[in-house]
């Protein structure tokens, strides 16, 4: 990473570290998850959390409170995860030494549900699945949100040098090739959905703090085309978003917000400080969560991770439908 890349990500830290929200309004389903970041839904409603050092598989236990299983030891800090078959994959970042700044693939089985995962009744070590490094991601900086297509191939997105990477796997646990898809960003690409043939992100406009909202369309060739903003946000951080049946759930970092955008429009906004530092916001599922509430992940404040501002999974009652 050049010396310019390093200054606008220490501009954009200090950025986040003073202006992140301050409050959260959401009912704590578990706390102590370290610099929350990312979740997601397997299809028969298992929940996976990412956050520090950490992938948790969230579970609920016969009192209707819920404790953390941890499926990853490594020392890579864990950013976006996705499902692929029976495997759950992430991308993380080392931020210490000898592989400063160096990125990674992790994945793992999805082991079946079973009597010692039902059975744990603490916070600690999953008893039956673990997350280890796959490979490395080569001339990756900072990889960040993930996504994955309907031929079974891999995308993340690289912060750090606004590109969308590509993963064609050989087989679960062997990567083929890897890839740039497309490299046309601003700055600060993020999370990334699929919706048909548009690949959705969130990014910033460069050398500005105004979030942007957009897609890139794929090509007959397979490839990415240009980014196409829909929509932007001033002295803000869009971080992840969810489709919707009519529009987009995308969560506002700095202002502690959940913005509902029909039309590529705001139709709806959470108060401010609803959430501390949200960072992915995704809806319920049975049969741990009835599907009329949202769960979101709230970081706090960036790189710290032990106090009780954020680090935690939140859920929340959205006052308005989106349906």
């Amino acid at each position: 990473m050049n010396n310019d890349k390093i200054s606008q990500w220490l501009a954009a830290g200090l950025f986040s570290i003073i202006l992140s929200g301050c409050g959260s309004e959401s009912q704590t389903i578990v706390d102590d998850v370290p610099d929350a970041e990312n979740l997601l839904f397997t299809d028969d409603g298992r929940l996976f959390v990412s956050g520090g050092s950490n992938v948790f598989e969230i579970v609920k236990k016969p009192d209707g409170s819920f404790i953390k299983l941890d499926t990853f030891h490594g020392d890579c800090t864990v950013e976006g995860i996705i499902v692929r078959d029976n495997y759950l994959y992430g991308v993380c970042n080392n931020l210490s030494s000898p592989d400063f700044l160096k990125s990674f693939l992790i994945g793992g089985e999805i082991v079946p549900m079973d009597s010692a995962i039902t059975n744990s009744s603490t916070d600690g070590m999953h008893p039956s699945m673990t997350l280890t490094t796959l490979s490395p991601l080569a001339d990756v900086q900072i990889a960040n949100g993930m996504e994955v297509d309907d031929e079974g191939n891999l995308y993340f997105s690289d912060s750090g040098d606004s590109r969308i990477f590509k993963i064609i796997l050989s087989d679960p646990t062997t990567v083929a090739d890897l890839q740039v898809w497309a490299d046309n960003f601003e700055y600060f690409a993020n999370g990334i959905k699929w919706v048909g043939d548009r690949l959705y992100t969130t990014a910033m406009k460069s050398g500005t703090i105004t979030a942007q909202f957009g897609y890139i369309e794929r090509q007959p060739d397979g490839s990415g085309g240009d980014f196409v903003p829909v929509y932007e946000r001033k002295s803000t951080v869009l971080d992840d978003f969810l489709p919707t049946a009519n529009g987009f759930l995308l969560t506002d970092y700095l202002k502690g917000s959940l913005v509902y955008l029909q039309d590529n429009k705001v139709v709806a906004e959470t108060p401010k400080d609803t959430f501390y530092s949200p960072t992915a916001v995704i809806i319920g599922q049975p049969p741990m969560f009835s599907n009329d509430v949202v769960l979101v992940t709230e970081k706090g404040i960036i790189f710290e991770q032990n106090s009780m501002q954020g680090n935690k999974l939140g859920l929340y009652q959205l006052p308005w439908s989106l349906n």
